[in-house]
């Protein structure tokens, strides 16, 4: 392997299956793509697409190699993350996301006086109910409510919930595929 950016674009490719898309998702040029996976099968010594109507999809070699790909992406991804830990300046860019609710109800106020003490960050916050991948730097915080977090979840529990849902047994059985909430609150603290 002469360039393992290399193996980036050929991931790109075999998931979009088209020129186009991957160079889109790789916010590159079309001609970039189809250059650097000429290059690639050169370096290689094999074909790793076949191009059909309705796109590209891998050969056999093109798929083995695939397979193998995912364990350099990790390995790189592991590293990025590594490097990225090593930075101890509060400076920069930082991406958190997290369930729009907890943040209106939990974290606004914590995050708006962190902001205050560290004003050289430069906080995103996407709020969505979608689980970002950090390892891909697609957040580089995430925050959620829940006792199985994903297998690719590196994190610990940070508090207890105070929060509870309750209904009755004639909703469980009638219960809709989308359950409508009628509010979100916590309980005030108790004073001791």
């Amino acid at each position: 392997m002469k360039n393992w950016d290399d193996l980036r674009i050929f991931r790109a490719m075999a998931n979009a299956r088209s020129i186009r898309a991957a160079a889109a998702e790789l916010r590159t040029t079309h001609a970039t793509v189809s250059r650097r996976i000429r290059v690639l099968e050169e370096d290689l010594g094999g074909a790793l697409f076949e191009r059909r109507k309705d796109g590209f999809v891998l050969t056999a070699f093109g798929q083995s190699t695939m397979d193998l790909t995912e364990g350099v992406r990790s390995g790189v991804e592991a590293i990025d993350r590594l490097a990225f830990g090593q930075d101890s300046s509060l400076v920069g860019p930082v991406r958190l996301s997290v369930l729009e609710d907890l943040y209106h109800q939990v974290l606004a106020d914590p995050l708006d006086r962190f902001m205050r003490d560290h004003p050289m960050i430069e906080l995103t916050i996407d709020t969505t109910t979608n689980f970002r991948d950090v390892g891909r730097r697609e957040a580089d915080v995430i925050v959620r409510i829940t006792s199985n977090p994903p297998e690719q979840a590196i994190g610990r529990k940070v508090a207890d919930s105070p929060l509870a849902v309750y209904c009755s047994p004639e909703y469980l059985t009638q219960r809709p595929a989308v359950d409508r909430w009628l509010a979100l609150d916590y309980p005030p603290p108790i004073n001791p």
